[in-house]
């Protein structure tokens, strides 16, 4: 009996900390402790056990996720990734508690961050979503922590954080061991430290800026693909909101993706308005639409102060079946300006969820990325920390105009600068200042070299048991 009372409180404790801690909560500390009683548990009790606990405390915790049910998506759609996610941690804590209780030694607490790193890192190589649901994107607001993403990607991140309840679990289990659970306590204590400082380092220094800049966002509470006459009603209402913003100074201006369904009868109206609007309050304009005509493409129009389309930028990932009629981009929008220090680029929405073309933008040592998108409303804040984590990884700040989401203007370190919702009122607009900087980020160069090495260091781990066996 009491050995069940043991499994259900370690099963409700750490599914409430990952609950609160994930996807759609915010409590980031927490994370760094609720995996802690399931690999604990996995150290003394046999695999079948084990594999509940971890199982349904993960269950428990992603479920969280039931939000989207809000926002019209099928249950079955949603408890499917729950489900597999669950299954993939219990069997991971199951393989790290057979390898570390046989290898016997501290340099074990290595194995389960990297363990589920080179899970989180696969997946994002193949899945349609991408790294969406790392748990790195949780640790958005502990600032000074998350830099190391411009080193090592967010796989650094959640590696770091799993190290912390890794030496924890494995120095409670092998607490006779004073001398090996020491060592691997102060070692993961040191890497948790020079993290941070690294971090502190980043965030405080001061720099001389590359270029300051008055950047504006907007958004109208209207639904998605507005076509025909609505669509050049919509249109101008927004041309209202870039005279306000131009009134404020801004220079750069960002309007959502697809707030407009642009065809062969209203793309010539549309487009003229948006010309005529970015010339006149002499401007770079960036405007989401869905240009509808033999090949539709998810796309961001460009007008230069002068009034001239200086490019379309064409969506890179695609939301499966929602946007199956529209053709995947493959270039780049990139800018150099008449300062020889400052490029800006064009992204839109899901891209940002994925590797690239965010690490591309960072190869090309981009200083802003101007994001139109579109959000669900539940799901405002955690697309917008995503956002957030592809600008500290590769060094640039993001301007992102969300319908039915969050207006955000975050700097090159993740700081937020200025963020409104959209949800309470039928007209939005943001308008900041933001100072730019010169900067190659280690990551934007290796890329996801930290992601390999986890992949590495399990390679390394599974040899040793072999030769040991």
């Amino acid at each position: 009996m009491s050995k069940f009372i043991t499994a259900i409180g370690c099963v409700i404790i750490s599914g409430v900390l990952f609950y609160y801690s994930t996807g759609f909560h915010n409590q980031w500390f927490l994370l760094w402790f609720a995996p802690i009683l399931p690999l604990w548990y996995s150290y003394k009790h046999n695999r079948t056990a084990s594999f509940s606990v971890a199982f349904f405390s993960f269950f428990i915790g992603t479920l969280n996720l039931l939000a989207y049910v809000s926002a019209g998506l099928p249950v079955q759609i949603i408890m499917g990734p729950i489900i597999i996610s669950s299954l993939v941690f219990a069997t991971l804590v199951i393989i790290n508690a057979q390898l570390t209780k046989y290898l016997n030694h501290w340099v074990a607490i290595f194995l389960f961050p990297a363990l589920w790193t080179s899970y989180e890192f696969i997946i994002s190589l193949f899945l349609p979503s991408g790294p969406l649901n790392s748990l790195a994107y949780s640790q958005i607001d502990f600032l000074p922590f998350v830099q190391i993403a411009n080193i090592t990607g967010i796989w650094g991140i959640t590696f770091v954080l799993l190290l912390f309840s890794s030496s924890i679990s494995y120095g409670i289990y092998f607490n006779n061991k004073v001398k090996n659970s020491f060592f691997g306590f102060i070692f993961s204590l040191a890497m948790i430290g020079v993290s941070i400082a690294y971090g502190v380092f980043q965030v405080d220094r001061t720099h001389t800026p590359i270029e300051t800049l008055r950047v504006g966002a907007a958004s109208i509470q209207a639904s998605i693909d507005v076509s025909g006459q609505n669509a050049i009603n919509l249109t101008k209402r927004y041309i209202g909101l870039v005279d306000k913003l131009s009134a404020q100074g801004a220079q750069f201006i960002v309007l959502p993706e697809r707030f407009v369904s642009a065809n062969s009868d209203n793309l010539a109206i549309v487009t003229a308005i948006l010309v005529q609007a970015a010339k006149k309050n002499h401007i770079t304009l960036v405007a989401g639409m869905a240009r509808e005509n033999q090949q539709n493409y998810n796309s961001a129009m460009v007008i230069n102060p002068n009034g001239q389309i200086i490019g379309m930028y064409n969506k890179q990932h695609l939301v499966p079946v929602l946007e199956s009629r529209f053709k995947p981009g493959k270039k780049l929008f990139l800018i150099n300006n008449s300062n020889p220090l400052f490029s800006w680029g064009v992204a839109i929405c899901k891209d940002m969820d994925f590797t690239y073309p965010a690490l591309s933008y960072g190869k090309q040592h981009v200083a802003l990325l101007l994001v139109p998108a579109f959000d669900f409303n539940v799901d405002a804040w955690l697309h917008a920390k995503v956002a957030i984590m592809r600008g500290i990884e590769n060094g640039y700040a993001v301007v992102r105009a969300a319908n039915q989401g969050l207006l955000t203007v975050n700097n090159q370190y993740g700081e937020m600068i200025a963020i409104k919702s959209d949800a309470d009122n039928d007209e939005t607009m943001l308008v900041t200042t933001v100072n730019l900087y010169q900067m190659k980020t280690l990551y934007s160069i290796l890329g996801n070299w930290f992601g390999w090495g986890s992949i590495v260091i399990v390679f390394l781990f599974g040899i040793r048991h072999y030769l040991r066996r």
